[in-house]
């Protein structure tokens, strides 16, 4: 009910978004440079470069007002030589002081694992004249892991140098290489290259240069391609200039990809990408006898109860934790060793699920999916690197099913636990040669329902009142909330929830602090909370009135900041809410005015939403119900959605009247004690 209150924007800096492309990382303030064999090295540029023009640097500044302007940036990618090579060359101007210091930092990403980073040139073009900075520039490394807030160590590590004496004006130029590729990889080469960003450039230059003809696809535009030939070698190029800034629309689903990219892969179709996981997914490891005997405990008649238990053991037992350096990227931990340390990545837990799975009796295997962009993944080129994810699959009696082993707070049949919303997978099994469409084997996989009770018992004087609240959550809704409790602890939870409501009601005390119990056997909890109000609404007019609001609902209707779009809008889904707010007074004349009965129904293409009103002996009911439809707004519906959002909006609110005794008895004692001076005079 509160939860959406209390549950990678993409930087304006054009050289923290080619930073991070190349895996690095600005400096935190606890990071020092550390003593150790890794190296960088200085060098003239390759000679197998392609020529690229530079756009004027002295062109008129940039009419948006911002602190720099990005003139070029030039990548060419290198598969024909013996390693493959990545070389990068960025141009910029200062334009006014507050980007001084963006522009001054050079800050390079790169796995030593199997990279070797070179420095080619730096330079500050100043009055017509070019300042030679990189003999004199010393870079400093750093081992700084982006990804530990989210449990995975990477050995990414970061080359960094400050400019000294850069000025307003300047114009600032820097190269490098970085060589080599994760060996786990294998010979077949891959990748993609960002064509825009969310700041203008004036222009931005991709190169491939393969021993091979090379499949090619730009995503998100439409962009020329050429083809030419280098001797023996295969050159594809783009070249695009005055590159307008891609603008952001927050809300816009997870699965869109708004930047344009050019994509290559030397794998020929699913089948090839499929033999190379194969290899890394044996299906037939030794297990300890100790995890045999566990999974052994949980088997019984019903099979798909048994693969929820062990699925919900692995989730809840085997703690995330990802050591992604060099093979250990692609390649999983044997299921042993992952029972036995406790932790392991996606690929990590996966394995050890499947192991398990496999000895109830399942045809269990790996499953490579998008967690960015999934479902656009039917129109990608075949390749390792649209993949970012592994899930367990298996089928049980003409159905498949899907468990996410990273995620956590699951309970219930295996048709009760939230499925993940991925839209498509590939199945690491000899003979797979498409992806498999992921659907939910129940709709109970994918429905989050809530079920809100609030009960307000108020006060014969009408001033203060007793509010019970149970809230039922299903499937992903319990999960979230699972999670939020473990997360948080029940007195920060319940301290979250007076602040809720205090905000509706002023002065709020909470009686206990919140308890959640759950319902054996299912993916469902109950949420029960008891509060003392003591004012319940404001005076007006020598009543008290009193909102009564659906916050349950309101927070599934999304609006976001952006309000001409042109990206999908994403909406919670698949959603079943319902509020029932009961209010009952200890005293008949109480409650002055409720309001007449009603119903009112609203149907969109989105989701359909009632509310009713309804008197009782002893005060009045409330109900709001909201159901969703669909799991986005298209941009051109958007306007209509807005509409429908507005109108629905001014009804999750009722406001009643209630009688103020404690002011009417103060009223009255004044004018006897008036009156009675008076006599008396």
């Amino acid at each position: 009910m509160k939860l959406s209150h209390l549950l990678v924007t993409l930087t304006g800096a054009l050289y923290l978004l080619l930073a991070n492309t190349a895996g690095a990382n600005a400096l935190s303030p606890g990071a020092r440079e550390q003593k150790t064999d890794v190296q960088y090295s200085v060098a003239a540029e390759p000679e197998w470069l392609r020529p690229v023009a530079v756009p004027p640097l002295d062109a008129p500044l940039p009419a948006d007002g911002s602190g720099v302007r990005y003139i070029l940036s030039d990548t060419q990618v290198n598969t024909a030589a013996e390693e493959k090579q990545e070389y990068s060359r960025y141009i910029s101007r200062v334009v006014h002081q507050s980007a001084l210091r963006e522009v001054s930092n050079i800050s390079i990403g790169f796995l030593p694992a199997f990279q070797k980073l070179t420095v080619h040139s730096v330079r500050i073009h100043r009055d017509g004249k070019v300042i030679d900075k990189l003999p004199s520039l010393q870079f400093r490394l750093f081992q700084q892991e982006s990804q530990l807030d989210n449990d995975m160590y990477m050995g990414s590590w970061t080359a960094m140098a400050i400019l000294e004496d850069v000025r307003v004006g300047d114009v600032v130029e820097y190269s490098f290489s970085r060589t080599g590729s994760n060996p786990v990889l294998g010979a077949r080469h891959f990748g993609r290259e960002t064509l825009a960003w969310n700041v203008p450039v004036d222009k931005v230059s991709v190169h491939l240069i393969s021993p091979l003809p090379s499949q090619y696809r730009v995503h998100a535009a439409e962009i020329p391609v050429q083809e030419s030939r280098a001797g023996d070698n295969y050159v594809y190029s783009i070249e695009r200039t005055n590159v307008a800034g891609v603008r952001e629309e927050d809300g816009a689903p997870q699965w869109l990809a708004p930047y344009p990219y050019f994509e290559y892969s030397a794998f020929s179709d699913w089948a090839q990408v499929t033999e190379w996981a194969t290899a890394l997914y044996p299906l037939d490891a030794e297990l300890p006898a100790e995890f045999e005997k566990l999974v052994d405990s949980f088997d019984q008649p019903d099979k798909l109860a048994a693969a929820a238990a062990i699925a919900q053991w692995v989730q809840d037992n085997v703690r995330y934790f990802g050591i992604e350096m060099g093979v250990n990227s692609h390649k999983p931990t044997p299921p042993a060793e992952t029972f036995l340390r406790r932790f392991g990545d996606c690929k990590d837990k996966t394995m050890l699920l499947v192991a398990a799975l496999r000895r109830l009796g399942f045809d269990a295997v790996p499953a490579l999916v998008a967690t960015q962009e999934s479902m656009d993944l039917p129109r990608r080129l075949p390749s390792p690197g649209v993949f970012d994810h592994v899930i367990v699959s298996f089928s049980h009696e003409g159905v498949r099913y899907w468990i996410d082993p990273t995620v956590t707070g699951q309970r219930g049949g295996i048709v009760e636990m939230a499925m993940p919303e991925l839209h498509f997978g590939l199945l690491v099994e000899q003979g797979t040669a498409a992806l498999t469409e992921i659907q939910a084997p129940h709709e109970k996989s994918l429905l989050g329902s809530v079920v809100a009770q609030e009960e307000f018992i108020v006060d014969a004087d009408g001033v203060g009142a007793d509010l019970n609240v149970v809230t039922t959550y299903s499937g992903w809704k319990a999960e979230q909330v699972r999670n939020y409790f473990q997360y948080a602890g029940a007195r920060e939870v319940t301290n979250n929830f007076v602040q809720h409501y205090a905000q509706q009601f002023g002065q709020v005390q909470a009686r206990d602090n919140i308890r959640l119990e759950e319902v054996p056997g299912s993916n469902t909890l109950r949420v029960l909370e008891s509060y003392r109000l003591e004012r319940l609404g404001d005076l007006h007019g020598g009543r008290r009135v009193v909102a009564l609001q659906s916050s349950t609902v309101g927070e599934n209707l999304v609006l976001p900041t952006v309000r001409v779009r042109k990206q999908p809008l994403q909406l919670p889904h698949v959603t079943d809410v319902s509020h029932i707010i009961t209010l009952r007074t200890r005293s008949p004349d109480a409650l002055l005015w409720a309001g007449a009965e009603e119903q009112f129904e609203k149907n969109t293409d989105w989701f359909s939403y009632s509310r009713s009103l309804e008197h009782q002996e002893d005060g009045l009911r409330l109900q709001f119900r909201f159901r969703s439809k669909q799991p986005e707004v298209s941009a051109t519906g958007f306007d209509n959605y807005v509409e429908a959002v507005n109108e629905i909006e001014g009804t999750l609110s009722h406001r009643i009247w209630m009688r103020n005794s404690s002011e009417n008895e103060s009223r009255r004692e004044r004018i006897s004690r008036l009156a009675s001076q008076l006599i008396g005079e």
